[in-house]
């Protein structure tokens, strides 16, 4: 019940939980489903043209991910199934309108898909991020090659900022 806070302060310090509940974790013939809502004051980067701030993502996946390396020999097993939906929505202050998102991004392959997407509607900002992995086993080869490519790809992704200038 803790890892959701804890993983909140570790990777955005200041962020303020508002929301979180979680499916019956004990049932392992369901997924469990994991619901939080959070926000974080002052995560933008403010400069006398606008501002920028990059997408919220938390997941554990990305924590995993992040040893994943070229000269890997062992198997990567996935403990369970992983499929995630990031829904983020950002309200822009007043004076501001959005002048670049990042491009709707779709990747798959045999391991693993994404999908992102962003759009603005009335002053108000979404992005909806897909991440599923196909395999709970990814061996040593070509099938790990194509785990560690869509991870790179995935990450640069992440770090395309949203931009919003002054009006």
């Amino acid at each position: 019940k803790n890892l959701v806070p804890r993983g909140l302060a570790k990777r955005f310090p200041g962020a303020v939980l508002t929301n979180y509940t979680f499916g019956k974790y004990d049932d392992l013939t369901q997924p469990l489903l994991v619901n939080y809502t959070f926000e974080l004051p002052h995560y933008a980067q403010f400069s006398k043209k606008g501002m920028a701030f990059y997408p919220l993502v938390f997941e554990d996946v990305e924590d995993f991910f992040e040893t994943l390396h070229d000269n890997r020999q062992t198997p990567v097993v996935i403990p369970q199934n992983f499929n995630s939906v990031t829904r983020v929505v950002v309200k822009l202050p007043k004076g501001y309108k959005p002048v670049d998102l990042p491009k709707d991004f779709t990747l798959t392959n045999d391991v693993a898909e994404f999908l992102a997407t962003s759009k603005v509607d009335f002053g108000t900002l979404s992005y909806e991020r897909y991440l599923g992995l196909k395999k709970r086993i990814i061996e040593p080869g070509k099938n790990y090659s194509y785990l560690l490519s869509f991870y790179k790809a995935v990450l640069n992704q992440d770090r395309v900022p949203f931009k919003a200038d002054k009006t």
